[in-house]
């Protein structure tokens, strides 16, 4: 039996062969999708001496930080945020509210930004919600709320209560 190769035959196997190099293109890229890790951040409120502020505190730690190239913490309420101590390749935006971390591979990293709200605009009713949002690599965004309690003007700081002295 003999076979040629005509035009035809040519066009035909073409035909059946695209689909199936077009889904093999597909795999690598879908295996090298990210995902995004479900840190939930150590939060935390204080009101300061005077009374007149309260300071939210929001600690991250990403253990396994090797793959992130950039990490981005944003004020969800548009309260500008100060980050503690250093942290390599951080920078806050010239509102505050926008902190970008270029990460330099290494395995882990941790920080902690707060924010300070005057005491009387914490709703005395309900309380006031603050939000942070995170986004690495910008492929995953993740969402945390934090309540400041509705009677946080009437904390008594710390340092000021003889009981716990």
């Amino acid at each position: 039996m003999t076979h040629t190769l005509s035009r035809r035959n040519v066009v035909k196997g073409g035909a059946w062969a695209a689909p199936v190099v077009v889904a093999t293109a597909a795999v690598p890229a879908y295996a090298a999708s990210f995902t995004c890790p479900g840190v939930e951040p150590s939060i935390s409120h204080a009101v300061d001496s005077s009374g007149n502020n309260v300071t939210v505190t929001v600690s991250y730690n990403f253990a396994d930080a090797a793959s992130y190239q950039q990490v981005i913490v944003t004020s969800g309420s548009g309260d500008p945020m100060t980050l503690a101590g250093a942290v390599g390749g951080a920078t806050l935006n010239q509102t505050g509210d926008v902190l970008t971390i270029n990460h330099d591979g290494s395995a882990s990293l941790a920080f902690t930004v707060t924010i300070t709200i005057p005491t009387d605009q914490v709703d005395i009713a309900t309380g006031t919600e603050v939000s942070f949002i995170y986004a690495i690599n910008g492929d995953c965004t993740t969402s945390t709320t934090y309540l400041i309690p509705a009677d946080v003007s009437a904390q008594t700081p710390p340092s000021e209560n003889p009981e716990r002295q």
